[in-house]
This record gives structure tokens, C-alpha cells and sequence, in this order.
């Protein structure tokens, strides 16, 4: 079985023929030659085009296209890769931002708790300051767990979270505080 091959209109041979014959009638309509002439001149053209300069002229159309369609290709992906370059760098400053937003929050937690942490001293300095006035009259120590220690007891030399100072049993007991339970 024989295939044939689909061909373009402008390589068959009734487009060639049509060509022959719009030539023949302009160049019959307007002059007066001799036939002789004429067909030379067709046999010429038709000559010249003959279907492999035509199969040829339509390959290099058709590599034509081909190089067209790559080079569109070609800076579509420029055009992707620069885009995505781009974003790249976008999210990098985006995280470089929170990062320094981070360590900024850190600093300002450190700097609030280390000012905590100085007022709280100063308070206790003041607690101590005040017991250390009353510490030179009075001798019984209270406890930051509010048991009150005498002198002689068996916990009173340990004892170094003192918060009060009483002169009395009764006194502690009044504010609060217990007796060991040893």
C-alpha cells in the first residue's frame, strides 16, 4: 500500500498550473509579444519554482518559527529565574526583619527583668535595712516561711532568710508567724 504524503496547496500541481496562468494573462493582457517569448518567460518561472525550492523555502520558514518559539522560551525562563531571585531575596529581608524584631524583644525582656530584679533587691535591702535597726534590740528571727526562730534553737544559726526581727514570742506570734516544730 502506498502512503502519500498530505501536501500543502502551494505544492500541488493545480496551484502551480494557476500561477502559470495568472502570469500568461497579465503579461498577455498588456503587451503584444511573441508567444515564443512568453513561454520561455513561463517555462522560466515555473522553472524556478519547482517543488523542492518550495519544500525548502517552507523549512526555513518553519526553523524560523522554531527559533522564534526558543527564544520566547528562553526569556520566559530569564524572566521566571529573575522573578524567583526576587522572592528570594524579599524573604530573606521578610526573615532578617523578624529576626531583628526577635532579638529586639529578647533584649527588652532581659532589660525588664533585670529591672525587676533591682527593685526587688532595693526592696529587700530596705526590709533588711529596717529589720538591721531593729536586729541590735530585738533577737528573735522570722522566717520568710513564717516560723520564728530563738535564740538557742535548734534551726537559729541556719536561719538566713530572716524577713523580721521580734523582741518577743508574743510579737511574732501577732504578725503572723509560728514556732518550729522541733
Amino acid at each position: 500500500m502506498k502512503t502519500t504524503k498530505k501536501r500543502t496547496f502551494y505544492k500541488k500541481w493545480w496551484f502551480a498550473t494557476f500561477i502559470v496562468l495568472v502570469i500568461i494573462g497579465t503579461v498577455g493582457c498588456g503587451f503584444d509579444i511573441d508567444t515564443e517569448n512568453e513561454e520561455q518567460e513561463i517555462d522560466t518561472l515555473v522553472s524556478q519554482k519547482t517543488n523542492g525550492e518550495l519544500e525548502k523555502e517552507a523549512l526555513e520558514q518553519k526553523r524560523g518559527e522554531e527559533e522564534k518559539v526558543a527564544e520566547l522560551q528562553k526569556k520566559e525562563e530569564e524572566r521566571l529565574e529573575q522573578e524567583r531571585i526576587n522572592n528570594e531575596k524579599e524573604e530573606r529581608k521578610r526573615q532578617e526583619e523578624a529576626e531583628r524584631v526577635e532579638q529586639e524583644r529578647i533584649a527588652k525582656e532581659k532589660e525588664d527583668a533585670e529591672k525587676k530584679r533591682q527593685v526587688e533587691a532595693e526592696k529587700v535591702q530596705e526590709v533588711q535595712d529596717e529589720n538591721s535597726d531593729d536586729e541590735k534590740e530585738c533577737k528573735i528571727k522570722g522566717s520568710k516561711s513564717k516560723i520564728y526562730h530563738i535564740p538557742g534553737s535548734q534551726y537559729y544559726e541556719k536561719t538566713t532568710n530572716v524577713r523580721m526581727w521580734f523582741c518577743s514570742v508574743e510579737e511574732a506570734q501577732e504578725a503572723g508567724y509560728r514556732a518550729p516544730k522541733r
